[in-house]
């Protein structure tokens, strides 16, 4: 028996004969392909050395093909594929696939190949078929974005994207984009129009946020404050504040005004917190203007209580003294701080008003039984009040003692000035009568000596000439 389409030597005794029939050749050689399956008689015929004729039939029987069926089959690139047949039980051979028909793409690329399926029946005929196989590709499965976030802030995870394909991440999200603000590892299974899957898996990182306190601040309207805040080396911002700070009270005015901190740590993340800045008013004091006389102090008055005088001739208290100034006017300045701390200041001015000449002329040493005449020098604006109670300028005395005069200027100051009169108590003198002859001449007595004498006839010494007078 031979397998349809092979040839097979025929086997015959004694050797040496010849092969007679349909499909076989002298020599025994037969070819199944000439008649096909079935089967066929031929016939060996040998001749012996008297010419002696013997023969002898033979049935070869051409035994169809076994006719096996492979199924087709895909896979994904990446894995494999048990693939089909029937009969069971034949080898399988080809790229990639293994005898028992495990196909397997490691290896290969995304393509169609054939593979064989091979089976031999019982009659130890050999049939084969095909299969293709095609290994589909993966679809892409890569996922972008930002990886590493910051505390309170998201990230959007986008997959490659190709319309036809399905997304399903493990957070149950259908969608080929999904955002994120939870640290994790996120996994997108993409599948293609194949059924081919991959996977991506990203981890997610979320850095906490700086911790930030700025502190709350205020300041005097006017003046400049360096804002506190930690950690160190972040950034103000907001009307008014400088980047490093530094806040001008000068730009909005007074109020509360809110400016931010904001602090970017190592993982860019950033931090902030509000301050609020309070800008006190100043303080508004009120001095009043004040005049003084000449050599006097005066008490100088303003509100609030409890602030601070300082200029020419004050004291810290407000007591204003002219000791060694001059009759002029002087500023002074009026300061105060209130409950803010915030300073605020006036100015007052004070008149040094001069004084009004206080002086006495006249005699002042008199004789009793005579007067003298005192005067002040006069003005004619000046009061003038003696102790006498005179209002005149000059008074006539005949008293000995102190006479003071104080006078008073329009301004309102004063000056005294005292003179003390004495009145000397004149000498007791006794002249004595006397009488002459008419034509002589007499000396007077009197005493005590060396006084003068006066009068018709008499010379200054007393010598009394009676033919002067008769």
């Amino acid at each position: 028996s031979v397998c349809l389409g092979e040839s097979i030597q025929l086997e015959a005794t004694p050797a040496n004969g010849t092969w007679s029939g349909t499909g076989v050749s002298s020599g025994g050689l037969f070819d199944s392909s000439v008649q096909g399956a079935g089967s066929f008689e031929v016939t060996y015929t040998v001749t012996d050395g008297n010419s002696c004729d013997g023969s002898d039939s033979a049935t070869v029987t051409v035994n169809v093909l076994p006719e096996p069926v492979a199924e087709d089959a895909s896979v994904c690139l990446g894995a494999t594929v048990q693939l089909e047949a029937s009969p069971e039980g034949g080898t399988w051979s080809g790229t990639g696939v293994s005898s028992t028909g495990l196909f397997d793409t490691t290896g290969l690329s995304d393509d169609t190949y054939e593979v064989t399926y091979t089976t031999t029946d019982d009659n130890s005929c050999v049939g084969e078929t095909t299969a293709m196989v095609t290994i589909n590709p993966l679809p892409i499965a890569e996922i972008g974005g930002v990886l590493e976030i910051c505390s309170g802030s998201s990230t959007t995870l986008k997959a490659d994207y190709e319309s036809s394909n399905v997304y399903v991440w493990n957070t149950g999200a259908t969608t080929s984009g999904i955002t994120v603000d939870t640290a994790g590892d996120y996994t997108v299974t993409v599948t293609n129009t194949y059924g081919c899957t991959a996977e991506a898996t990203v981890t997610v990182i979320v850095n906490d946020s700086p911790t930030v306190e700025a502190e709350d601040a205020s300041v005097c309207l006017g003046e400049s404050i360096q804002l506190e805040a930690t950690p160190a080396n972040g950034t103000w911002s907001g009307t008014g504040v400088s980047s490093g700070g530094l806040f001008d009270s000068s730009v909005q005015g007074a109020g509360s005004f809110e400016v931010t901190y904001t602090v970017t740590d190592g993982n860019s993340c950033d931090g902030s917190d509000s301050a609020t800045v309070t800008v006190n008013v100043l303080p508004e004091p009120v001095a009043e203007d004040a005049s003084v006389c000449l050599g006097a102090t005066v008490q100088l008055e303003a509100s609030p209580e409890g602030g601070t005088w300082s200029g020419t001739g004050v004291s810290s208290t407000g007591l204003f003294d002219t000791t060694g100034l001059s009759d002029d006017t002087y500023e002074v300045t009026y300061t105060t701080t209130d409950d803010n701390s915030c300073v605020g200041e006036t100015t007052a001015m004070v008149t040094i008003n001069p004084l009004p000449i206080a002086e006495i002329g006249g005699v002042l040493e008199i004789c009793s039984g005579s007067s003298t005449t005192l005067k002040a020098d006069y003005e004619s604006s000046n009061v003038y009040v003696w102790n006498t109670g005179a209002t005149t300028s000059g008074i006539t005395v005949d008293t000995a003692g102190d006479y003071t005069v104080t006078v008073t200027n329009t301004y309102g100051c004063t000056a005294e000035a005292t003179v003390t009169v004495i009145v000397n108590d004149s000498p007791t003198v006794e002249a004595e009568d006397a009488s002459v002859c008419l034509g002589e001449s007499i000396q007077l007595e009197a005493t005590p000596a060396n006084g003068t004498w006066s009068g018709t006839g008499v010379s200054s010494d007393g010598l009394f000439d009676s033919s002067v007078q008769g």
